[in-house]
């Protein structure tokens, strides 16, 4: 038995000391999870950077025609606020959740350096402004190239792995993840809220707003038993198989783990 996020953590702080692109990372503020449930199909989200200190406030949803620039469709009012991930007293201005074990059929290592890339570059709890595309590739490509070169060979090899090849090697897979869900920013109805017409970004963005003619649709509100702080009492171990999530006391998890021989030595 072995816990995967453990190795993904203990890989983040190598990548720190031995990319250079990766310096201004402080791993120990980076939250590293398991989502809840298990992913069965092979396509689909494998990983997710979460920035928890983005911007907060008033909000409205909203859709226009591109070419009329005209508002077809608005939410109402909404209260964007971010979920607060504190751990041993220390607030996490990141966090990364990983999707298991569909993570382990798209190069593992590659798609982890994606989600740091994610990481504001004055790690500020805030993401960086730097769309998908072949510069962001290309960053990931190099972070990769220095890591392979220069990192714990240990550690390079088990974060390259796929599931049958950890499982083979240290057995069963098993991953910190929240218990209660875990959702960020956090949306709510606004309390008395101001005409949808005074909304600033219609006018910052040039945009015409008929209250006649426009549609107004519900908002995906935030589950009211989603927490808007979570701790390490709200961490669980969960074991990963290709067909399931299931839960396993923290006293099993530590009567069998197995030290990877690369985080022995950290």
């Amino acid at each position: 038995m072995f816990i995967y996020t453990a190795l993904v953590q203990r890989a983040m702080e190598n990548m720190v000391r031995t990319v250079p692109a990766l310096r201004y990372i402080q791993p120990r503020r980076v939250a590293i999870v398991a989502g809840p449930r298990v992913c069965r199909t092979r396509n689909g989200n494998l990983a997710q950077c979460f920035a928890l200190r983005e911007n907060e406030g008033e909000d409205v949803g909203y859709w226009y025609n591109p070419r009329s620039r005209l508002v077809v469709r608005v939410t109402p009012w909404t209260r964007r606020e971010n979920s607060r991930v504190v751990l041993h007293g220390v607030e996490m201005p990141y966090l990364i959740m990983l999707r298991l074990p569909r993570l382990l059929q798209h190069r593992p290592l590659e798609t982890f350096i994606h989600e740091l890339i994610h990481i504001g570059p004055r790690f500020d709890g805030r993401m960086r402004r730097l769309r998908h595309g072949r510069r962001f590739e290309d960053i990931v490509r190099h972070c990769a190239e220095d890591w392979r070169r220069d990192g714990d060979p240990e550690l390079v090899g088990a974060l390259e792995s796929d599931y049958a090849t950890l499982t083979s090697r240290w057995g069963t897979l098993v991953a910190e993840s929240f218990g209660p869900p875990f959702a960020t920013p956090r949306l709510t109805p606004l309390e008395n809220p101001p005409p949808i017409a005074s909304y600033p970004g219609f006018q910052r963005r040039r945009l015409i707003y008929d209250p006649a003619t426009v549609e107004v649709v519900e908002a995906k509100w935030t589950p009211e038993n989603v927490p808007v702080q979570l701790t390490e009492k709200d961490l669980v171990y969960r074991v990963y198989t290709p067909e399931s999530a299931s839960r396993i006391s923290a006293a099993a998890v530590h009567a069998s783990c197995r030290l990877l021989p690369a985080a022995a030595r950290l």
